[in-house]
């Protein structure tokens, strides 16, 4: 099976951990939740798409963003 994950910006992680709150409060006002999201987050949904709840799933991407349609 062949499913992508395209989180969005994720907090406590090496991709924010050089990062101002200044330097990220452009990003999280274009995302309709107003925030970013958690390690956990992602973690429970990547675990959730391994599991055989979704053993006929393939092909697709699941976007973790927060609703952000901007890129």
């Amino acid at each position: 099976r062949i499913i992508d994950l395209a989180p969005g910006i994720t907090v406590n992680t090496r991709m924010t951990s050089d990062r101002t709150e200044d330097d990220l409060e452009p990003a999280r006002q274009r995302i309709p939740m107003k925030r970013f999201a958690q390690p956990e987050e992602i973690a429970k949904v990547a675990f959730r798409l391994i599991s055989d709840d979704f053993a006929y799933m393939t092909g697709n991407t699941v976007d973790l963003n927060g609703g952000n349609l901007i890129r």
